[in-house]
């Protein structure tokens, strides 16, 4: 693109490139990730690319090259794997090239749409019970729990402000049990999730 600048009575002509936008976007994923894939920018005189941005919207045209799905950090390469959607969505995207330094960034490339699979198989995870044990100021909140999938979980007790307690249980199935100390007279909140996004949560009283 050319424009022309008028210098001293002068019209002069400046060669001005716009950063290349990438091209050939598509995305396939699971219920729980979408990989994006595109061809890369092409890179004229002047113009060095330094990496790439995904921007996503739930509808056609709703995308706004603000807070990019890969956060601050540029996408290196032409593949990148987003891990935040959940199943049965469908996402609207499309990736910018920025130049080095994020000094300019690309038009949008084309839209691609992906809707992640609905979970085949709805998991069955529930909350058995949660007691509560009272021993002088202090009262033990135990929850117990059953989960039929052999993924990885995380379970966490909330006295409404802070997690009181909270961690990270490895792939298994079967029955499990946590529990938590706090003064008498707390109210806790139990809640898991597993990765099949199944969630429970019971309060204790």
């Amino acid at each position: 693109m050319k424009k022309l600048i008028l210098l001293f009575g002068l019209f002069i002509a400046i060669q001005v490139h716009a950063s290349p936008n990438p091209g050939a976007v598509s995305a396939t994923g699971t219920a729980h990730s979408t990989t994006f894939t595109w061809t890369p920018a092409s890179q004229p005189t002047g113009i060095t690319v330094a990496g790439y941005n995904l921007y996503c919207a739930p509808t056609s045209g709703g995308e706004t090259a603000v807070n990019p799905v890969n956060g601050s950090t540029l996408i290196t390469g032409t593949s990148y794997v987003d891990t935040s959607v959940t199943a049965g969505t469908t996402q609207f995207c499309v990736m910018t090239a920025d130049t080095t330094g994020g000094a300019q960034q690309s038009a949008f490339s084309n839209e691609v749409t992906f809707t992640t699979p609905s979970n085949p198989n709805p998991p069955t995870l529930s909350i058995t019970s949660v007691a509560i044990n009272i021993n002088g100021n202090n009262e033990t909140v135990t929850a117990q729990w059953t989960n039929s999938n052999n993924v990885g979980q995380h379970f966490s007790f909330s006295n409404g402000t802070n997690f009181v307690n909270q961690g990270d249980i490895a792939p298994a199935s079967g029955s499990f049990a946590e529990q938590v100390t706090v003064p008498v007279g707390t109210i806790v909140t139990f809640s898991v999730q597993d990765a099949t996004e199944a969630f429970a949560s019971q309060q204790a009283m």
